[in-house]
């Protein structure tokens, strides 16, 4: 992740603690918002936002433009669409339509469609991620990226990549109540 906005540097003090800094913050959200969405108008699941997946161009000579509230002018773009989806093939997976013998082919991914090896796990809604095998909600595929876009925010308002982290003592805690589970399932939990 871009440790200039999702790690507590210097400039992510500066955006939280300066006067329009807030506003450059909610524009970021805005941004993640109105891109993903233009995703899902296009009838896509992106399956895999995350701050690596984010091209963000700051300028930061308009500090003192009044249009921005005083804070950098900041530029957000979604990338990377290795992960997605298209949604109408994919509520056709759900309902078991076929295509000559043959199950949709999910772009990508070849016959079988995509699996969960394509995916980030930090940003794996919990569907997913508590699932063996599902790569998305199968009714709702975009909700993966609700959730994807929850988690990112948090890290900006946060200011860590590391929203859901265990400390040693609560780790410790979980893993004497899981002693009986495998090893997989341990792991899960943990995330």
């Amino acid at each position: 992740s871009d440790p200039l906005l999702f790690e507590p540097s210097a400039f992510w003090r500066h955006l939280r603690l300066s006067p329009g800094g807030d506003q450059v913050l909610k524009g970021l959200l805005r941004q993640i918002l109105e891109g993903t969405a233009e995703v899902h108008a296009a009838g896509a699941a992106h399956r895999d936002l995350k701050p690596s997946n984010l091209i963000l161009n700051l300028n930061l000579k308009n500090q003192n433009d009044e249009g921005n509230g005083g804070g950098p002018e900041a530029v957000l773009k979604v990338s990377d669409f290795s992960s997605a989806v298209d949604v109408d093939v994919a509520s056709q997976a759900e309902d078991g339509r076929e295509d000559g013998g043959q199950r949709q082919n999910l772009n990508l991914y070849g016959r079988e469609g995509p699996t969960q090896r394509e995916e980030t796990t930090e940003y794996m809604p919990p569907e997913v991620l508590f699932h063996p095998s599902l790569p998305f909600a199968l009714g709702d595929p975009q909700s993966y990226d609700s959730w994807s876009i929850g988690v990112i925010f948090l890290e900006l308002i946060l200011g860590t990549p590391h929203v859901f982290t265990l400390s040693s003592r609560d780790r410790n805690i979980l893993a004497h109540q899981l002693k009986r589970e495998t090893e997989e399932d341990r792991q899960r939990a943990y995330l």
